[in-house]
């Protein structure tokens, strides 16, 4: 007979014949153990064969059993993220605290110009990428006379779908009143849906926890639009945390940056907040740009005002609703959120002011926020940094006996301007080679890589909020 042993893995189920065997095997051994004869006296044993009656009640026996081994089979299997199937994986998802990644689609804005009549482009309007896929206008935009708009459209093919500014340039259709179609930047890259090859090995490599800061990560990245993240943790609560690039993350807070958009303008902070607790920092600036004044004058609270003497925060572009960091006076280094804006007065939401007028460069610093709404209504400012990229230079050099070739050097450029960097990771010279291990057509011989070409190492740190971007043209390959 066959046993469930411990680990389920030591088990395997038995056939319906193996069963069989098993069961025949052990009504023999009884009919030898008890000296059962036929009339010459012979020892009984019988056949496995179906002209047996026994062996026939054996086999449908041992149907049974094997039936039920299946179904032990896959009960065992259900805590063995190995072994179990597709379906039992994603039963056990609640169980484990986490839940397979969607995909996303690619999106893109689209600027419209419509002539002199004005235009109507209606959702659901097809802008094709050749033959790969349409991008499809998500809300219907009226456009004025001889005016322009900038209206979202999304894939209609869920995955990545990468395309470069400029490309897209008309509608399926003709849209009376369109002058022009044009999108000023490339798109944001959508992703496949996490295969269940992927789920597993984040299982067993521990990356579930939900509500750790792995798990923030996770759901951070699992935004539309969203394409990497990195959430930065000071535990301390007296010491800065220096990032890469002397980033100052202060005590007991958390420094999030993402690459990506997130086209609700709630999601990252609705993902943060429900995960963590701790402040958060952010660098900046968003938009608009620094404005640095040498004639700002500070009132308390209720007053709460920040006021230019000759500038102008209007025109500036600071409006009602932006978080914004004071940098750079004496007294006064706080973020608040803008309540009220004129010509000359910024009015700010309750903050530590202090009583200044100060002739020294204060830096007034516009952050990326959204904002948490807790179940009593408390809104809670996110803020976060978009990732900038850091160009990174890189040498690539091959055997000094080996002819060179444009078509290998292009080679050995399409491998290197293909590997995929993370927000903050270091660029080595040893993964690099590593990419280019099984080059075929020269010997590598060497590699650096500098952040300004002009200084060289084995390898480059960009700053924490930064991520390494390699281009063909920052590619030199060379023999050495």
């Amino acid at each position: 007979m066959s046993f469930i042993q411990y680990p389920p893995g030591a088990w395997t189920p038995s056939s319906a014949v193996e069963h069989a065997n098993d069961i025949l095997n052990q009504i023999n051994a009884v009919l030898q153990a008890n000296n059962v004869t036929d009339s010459q006296g012979n020892l009984i044993q019988l056949a496995a064969s179906l002209g047996n009656v026994v062996w026939i009640m054996c086999l449908a026996i041992g149907q049974i059993q094997a039936a039920n081994d299946t179904a032990l089979l896959a009960a065992s299997q259900m805590f063995s993220i190995q072994q179990e199937s597709a379906a039992q994986l994603l039963e056990t998802l609640p169980m484990i605290g986490t839940q397979q990644i969607p995909g996303a689609y690619s999106l893109v804005t689209i600027q419209v110009t419509a002539t002199a009549a004005g235009c109507t482009v209606n959702a659901g309007t097809k802008v094709p990428f050749g033959t790969i896929c349409n991008f499809i206008v998500q809300t219907t935009t009226v456009i004025a006379p001889s005016g322009t708009a900038n209206i979202l459209c999304q894939s209609d093919t869920l995955g990545p779908i990468a395309v470069g500014a400029g490309i897209l340039t008309a509608f399926a259709i003709t849209v009376p009143g369109v002058a022009s179609v044009t999108n000023p930047a490339g798109a944001i890259i959508g992703r496949n849906q996490e295969t269940i090859q992927q789920l597993q090995q984040r299982i067993l490599a521990g990356n579930v926890i939900n509500t750790n800061l792995g798990g923030t990560i996770n759901a951070i990245e699992s935004i539309q639009g969203i394409t990497e993240a990195i959430v930065y943790l000071n535990t301390s609560p007296t010491t800065n945390l220096i990032l890469q690039g002397n980033i100052p993350v202060p005590p007991l807070s958390a420094y999030i940056v993402i690459a990506g958009t997130d086209i609700t303008n709630v999601a990252i902070a609705n993902a943060y907040s429900t995960r963590m607790l701790i402040n958060t920092f952010s660098v900046g600036p968003g938009t608009p740009a620094p404005y640095v004044r040498t004639d700002l004058t500070f009132a308390v609270y209720p007053t709460n005002t920040i006021t230019t003497a000759g500038g102008n925060f209007v025109s500036a572009g600071f409006t009602v609703g932006m978080w914004i960091t004071i940098g750079g006076s004496a007294s006064n280094n706080f973020n608040a959120q803008v309540t009220k804006v004129t010509a000359s007065v910024l009015t700010v939401g309750q903050c530590n002011l202090v009583a200044e007028s100060d002739a020294n460069s204060i830096t007034i610093t516009v952050k990326n926020v959204q904002v948490y709404t807790t179940a009593s209504g408390q809104l809670i400012p996110i803020l976060f940094d978009y990732a900038t990229n850091q160009n990174i230079y890189v040498e690539v050099f091959y055997d000094l006996n080996t002819v060179s070739s444009v078509s290998f050097t292009n080679s050995i450029t399409a491998i290197v301007t293909a590997m995929s960097w993370g927000i903050g990771q270091p660029v080595t010279a040893a993964l690099i080679l590593a990419a280019l291990a099984n080059f075929q057509y020269a010997r590598i011989t060497g590699c650096r890589v500098s952040l300004d070409n002009t200084n060289w190492f084995n390898e480059v740190l960009p700053n924490g909020n930064q991520i390494p971007t390699i281009t063909a043209g920052n590619i030199t390959v060379a023999a050495g």
